[in-house]
């Protein structure tokens, strides 16, 4: 991802406000745990205090979470097991979020800090994360809505009330610190023989954009290593393209071979499906069978979740994300283009509207990823009555490796929704109280 092969500008890379403060208090409680944790298991550990796992070669203990601050994506539509992840999220004493959109992370907040939007502040960003084309500055185009603040404001008066203000702002306001990154990178600029403007010119022009070297435009990956690879080694364990790996091979973990292998599902409804075990039997007896692969793929609609409130009317189906499925399980199913479909997996159950189609292959159907999580309660039991894909997935680890994510393997069932068609209420505005 970061090296890619692109070409990259000849020019400064922007800096940032620095991610530690100067001063920090020490708590008088000591830390109990370990201090990084892999973000898929987030739910896992907010859920399970003191629990030890093993990850990337090493032993760490959950900590005992009590407090989350929030800012800045949304787990409540990225995380697998949504109404796993909802129900470990009630476990810490305080859940603060800050948010600039009225999304399901926000809901489920005790506290919600109204963050402005980029039009509503002045700001500074690199154009391109890793090609490094330039400098924009963003220009403010109308107040803060309502209580909003910009993120700046929000946490410098954080600081302030913890007795950490001048730690964190360093004697500047948010200009102060635009005009200070831009002239940090200036100096770094000339230092590369890279000259930035002076910053009052930069911020009427709006953009700064780097020169790129030619040379770059014709760039073979790995050439040097290719020409060399004893000069040129490459940064891995043995300095060559690796295909087995003795450092995962001395982990000895059972699910992470050394070399890329396919490893059959494990994931309970995946043991289902194939018959493997004698809880697959079981459910059976209890009509759990003819399952569906489900397969949750970005949506045209939006960007991940982002959107979704403002997409939703021209890309919905029945006022709810779409399900796509082929023809031949439609018809099984007594399923017509437009119901509304109850999917369900072991996890958990959505409302979709049945989009039927054979450009999605039998035995697997679509619901694209990012819907808002509605939970509601219907006359068959909990359901998301919006169709967040994520309700159905599993939030198992991927390896002790890695304890990544393995979100693209749920198997589910489809019915026709026959129940009390509920109304969507995951973009509905929240109700404040004086």
């Amino acid at each position: 991802y970061e090296s890619g092969g692109w070409p990259v500008g000849k020019g400064p890379v922007l800096g940032q406000i620095p991610a530690r403060p100067k001063a920090v208090w020490q708590s008088a409680v000591p830390w109990k745990g370990s201090r990084a944790v892999p973000v898929a298991r987030m739910a896992d550990v907010l859920a399970c205090p003191g629990k030890v796992i093993d990850w990337n070669g090493s032993r760490i203990e959950y900590p005992d979470i009590r407090l989350v601050f929030w800012s800045g994506g949304n787990p409540f539509a990225h995380h697998p097991d949504t109404r796993a992840l909802e129900a470990a999220w009630r476990r810490p004493e305080t859940v603060i979020v800050t948010d600039a959109f009225w999304s399901a992370t926000a809901r489920h907040a005790d506290i919600v800090l109204p963050a402005a939007t980029t039009l509503e502040r002045n700001d500074i960003s690199p154009i391109g994360t890793s090609t490094n084309d330039g400098i924009v500055f963003m220009h403010q185009v109308i107040n803060p809505v309502g209580e909003a603040r910009s993120d700046y404001e929000i946490y410098s008066e954080l600081a302030k009330r913890l007795g950490l203000g001048d730690a964190f702002t360093e004697g500047l306001d948010e200009a102060g610190w635009i005009q200070r990154l831009y002239e940090e990178a200036a100096a770094a600029g000339a230092a590369q023989n890279a000259e930035l403007p002076p910053f009052a010119d930069f911020v009427k022009k709006g953009v700064h954009l780097y020169a790129q070297n030619p040379a770059e435009t014709r760039f073979t990956a790995f050439a040097d290593f290719r020409a060399d690879p004893e000069a040129h080694p490459l940064r891995t364990e043995s300095g060559k393209i690796v295909i087995y790996s003795k450092r995962i091979e001395a982990l000895h973990y059972a699910d992470a071979p050394a070399h890329p292998t396919w490893i059959p599902p494990f994931a309970a409804d995946q043991t289902s499906v194939h018959g493997q075990d004698a809880q697959a039997q079981e459910e059976r007896k209890e009509g759990l069978g003819d399952w569906l692969e489900l397969v949750s793929p970005k949506s045209g609609a939006r960007l991940h979740s982002q959107l979704n409130p403002v997409t939703s009317a021209r890309s919905n189906i029945a006022g709810r994300e779409p399900c796509e499925m082929n023809s031949v399980d439609a018809a099984k199913r007594g399923i017509a283009n437009g119901d509304v479909v109850k999917v369900s997996s072991l996890r958990g159950a959505i409302l979709a509207g049945a989009v039927v189609t054979d450009g999605v292959r039998a035995g697997t159907i679509v619901v694209r990823h990012g819907g808002w999580f509605d939970p509601q309660e219907s006359s068959d039991g909990a359901i998301d009555a919006n169709g967040c894909a994520n309700v159905l997935t599993p939030d198992d680890p991927a390896s002790a490796l890695s304890n990544g994510n393995i979100a693209s393997t749920a198997l589910v069932q489809v019915e026709k929704w026959r129940g009390e068609l509920l109304e969507v209420r995951a973009f509905n505005a929240p109700h404040l109280g004086k």
